[in-house]
Order: C-alpha cells, then structure tokens, then sequence
C-alpha cells in the first residue's frame, strides 16, 4: 500500500505539503496592535463599553434569563469593581468566543476524512459492506 503512494510522488507531496500547510500556519483570529502608551484615563470607560457590549450579544441575554439574573444589577454590580478587577474581567470577556469554534472541529474531520478516501482510492482499495447476521454461526 505504501509502496504504490511513494510511486505517486506528486500526491505524496501534495499531501504532504497540505499536512504542513495546516499544521504550520498561524491563528490570526486573536492578533491585534499593541499600544506602546496605554490610555490610562479612558481605561476604566474603554473596558466597561467592552463589557457591555458583551453583555448585549443575544446568546449572553439568553444565558442570564436562564440563569435568573436581572441585567441591570449585574451593570450596578459591575461599575462598582475597582480598574484592576474591571480590567480582567474586560479580559476574560475578549477571551470568551460566544457561540462556538466549532467550525475547526468540522473542517479537521472532513480533512482527515478526504486524505482517508484519497489513500483508498490511489491503493484501489475496495470496501465491501456487508450485512452481519444477528445470530453467529457455530460450526
């Protein structure tokens, strides 16, 4: 089986290219600037927006109804944190993907799906898909 791929060398190194090409590349999706002075004075108002906003998104409205939280002492609750706890908890809700990343999951498995149907198909490796019966046969 393996001898037949290393005879296909070009979709050997296709697949071995595209193998790389996932594992090596980097996840963009969380990078941004970096301030090289940061804004001390609107700190305090830039992180309470952020959780706000946060705190607006549909799903999140959803899992406080679930929960039984009034939304308007959560807000009190929150403006009375001082910088420090405000400020990690700003973070903690960047950090916080609502809805998912499942999308990564989906795509690995159809990868690995289609590189197990590419080795089949280049072996000429048939399946053969029979019925079981229910009762084993003892001869």
């Amino acid at each position: 089986m393996l001898g037949y791929l290393v005879k296909q060398k070009l979709v050997l190194a296709g697949l071995v290219f595209w193998a790389l090409f996932l594992g090596i590349r980097p996840n963009l999706s969380l990078a941004s600037l970096v301030e090289s002075k940061p804004d001390i004075l609107g700190q305090y108002e830039n992180d309470l927006d952020r959780i706000k906003s946060f705190l607006e998104q549909e799903l999140v409205q959803k899992q406080l109804k679930r929960a039984a939280i009034d939304k308007d002492e959560l807000l009190r609750r929150i403006e009375k944190l001082d910088e420090a706890q405000l400020r990690e908890l700003a973070l903690r809700c960047d950090k916080i993907k609502v809805g998912g990343g499942a999308g990564g999951v989906f795509l690995v498995i159809a990868i690995v799906f289609l590189v197990i149907i590419a080795v089949l198909y280049f072996t000429n490796y048939t399946l053969k898909i029979e019925p079981r019966d229910t009762i084993p046969r003892r001869y």
